[in-house]
């Protein structure tokens, strides 16, 4: 996961001719991070809600108001951070049984 949404963030970095520091930039920010979380929910690493079928995660994004002069200053958001439940497997499994006869 760390891999993905690390890569997925350096590509926007190096494909986007300006990533501005407001809100289309940090939006741009955040859509990646759900993209790289929406496809982990497709891939059975992130839970889903049996209602909906959503993934269980969350992203937030801070806003540049929200942000510390000095980072503005030196153009590092801090702001985006995720949460998610991992969907975990099963490795073991027992299974019950009852035979009868006729």
């Amino acid at each position: 996961m760390r891999s993905s949404i690390e890569s997925e963030v350096q590509n926007l970095l190096q494909t986007t001719a300006k990533l501005t520091y407001g809100p289309e930039g940090i939006a741009q920010l955040e859509a990646v991070v759900t993209t790289v979380l929406r496809q982990a929910t497709d891939n059975g690493i992130i839970l889903t809600d049996a209602e909906t079928g959503a993934g269980k995660f969350t992203v937030s994004a801070g806003a540049r108001e929200d942000q510390a002069a000095s980072d503005v200053a030196s153009r590092k958001y801090n702001g985006l951070s995720f949460e998610y439940t991992r969907a975990g497997a099963i490795h073991d499994v027992t299974v019950h049984g009852i035979i009868q006869n006729v």
